[in-house]
This record gives structure tokens, sequence and C-alpha cells, in this order.
């Protein structure tokens, strides 16, 4: 219903349900203290942290110590393992799986208050 009322005009929508976005928005711009941080198209955006997004499986015990490492951008608990989605500009283990970047990713990454340099 929204894309349809968006259609040929500007909409300012102000939220922090990002897939209502990432699933409407052709641009985006994204404010941080009264500075515009990014302002492009999503698929852009998320193109900024190619390379540094994965996801990997740990055992439920050690994922306390991986949060101190990596910046966790989601986490799934199954069966006494976890499985985390997470960002690192570090070289890939072996057990890691690149993962497409997506807007959730990067406003987690845009809007945190410590961690890694601004892309």
């Amino acid at each position: 219903l929204l894309t349809d009322l968006a259609r040929d005009r500007i909409v300012i929508l102000s939220t922090h349900i990002v897939s209502d976005v990432e699933s409407i928005a052709n641009e985006i711009i994204m404010i941080k203290d009264q500075q515009v941080l990014h302002q492009d198209s999503v698929s852009n955006i998320c193109k900024k942290l190619d390379g540094l997004v994965y996801e990997t499986e740990v055992e439920y015990e050690d994922a306390g110590a991986f949060r101190k490492k990596y910046f966790s951008l989601s986490e799934k608990q199954e069966s006494g393992r976890m499985y985390i989605r997470f960002l690192t500009e570090d070289p890939p283990e072996p057990e890691w799986m690149s993962a497409r970047p997506n807007l959730e990713d990067v406003f987690l990454h845009t809007y945190q208050d410590e961690a890694l340099p601004q892309v």
C-alpha cells in the first residue's frame, strides 16, 4: 500500500523498521547528529559493506568472547549453538561464510556507538 502511495512522490519516512525502508525506498538518506552519512540507493549503500559481513556458527559458551572480538549484527540460538552474522575487516577464517550485506547491517553499523570506522 505504501509503495503505491509513494509512486512518483517524495516520501519522508522516519522509522527504525529497516525492512519497511528496504522494501519501498528507491533512495534513502541516513542522518546522524544532523549530518547526512549516506544518501544513495539501497543497493549502493549496502555495497559499502561488501566483503565485511560474514556468518558463522560457534558454541553457545564461546559466543560472548566472539562478540567481544567482532561486531555482531544478528544472532540465532539453536541446539546449544549460536549462528552469528557479524561485521569485520579482519581476513576471513575458513569456517566463515561471506554474506551479502543488507540495509539492516548498514543501519546497525551506522548507528552503533563503537566499533569499526564509518564506510
